[in-house]
């Protein structure tokens, strides 16, 4: 039972935010097709959604000048528009805020067990590395950081993204 209601909201929110996925994607690749949509999202979210879903949603994307559709050999692909990153970017840096909207939206409890961590990440003591591009993928909380660090402080603080399979 609990895994059927997990993999009916893992679904709805790949279909809510479908939109924030493509961008984000946007930003790393130039050009996507649908069916790259389809494949990037059965993949990374182990959820397939139907050619109309993604048509629409890529369509509405188009209309709303987030992207721009054109034709290469047989196949439409997209693009990001400059006002398509500005969303994405803005969307990124503004990603606390967004948390928090979604943890009150469905309640601190349930949000600490539901949501991923933020995607904005810092360095730790333990990790002097360079951090990766933000991504959409769900982080774990980096188990080398320094004694003393509060549980807290590595919720916030110290979520290194998994590597997109």
């Amino acid at each position: 039972m609990e895994r059927e209601i997990l993999t009916e909201m893992r679904r709805r929110l790949v279909r809510v935010f479908m939109d924030m996925v493509v961008l984000a994607e946007l930003m790393k690749r130039n050009l996507m097709s649908g069916y790259d949509v389809i494949t990037l999202i059965h993949k990374k979210f182990h959820t397939l959604l139907s050619p109309g879903t993604v048509y629409s949603v890529l369509y509405s994307m188009e209309r709303d000048g987030l992207i721009k559709g054109m034709w290469n050999e047989r196949k439409r692909v997209y693009k990001l528009t400059d006002k398509g990153e500005k969303t994405i970017k803005t969307v990124l840096k503004e990603n606390e805020e967004i948390h928090n909207f979604m943890r009150t939206l469905i309640g601190r409890s349930l949000a600490r067990k539901a949501m991923a961590p933020p995607i904005k990440m810092r360095a730790c003591a333990q990790r002097k590395a360079e951090a990766p591009l933000p991504s959409l993928t769900i982080g774990t909380p980096h188990q080398g950081c320094p004694r003393g660090t509060s549980a807290r402080q590595r919720q916030q603080n110290h979520y290194h993204l998994k590597a997109s399979a």
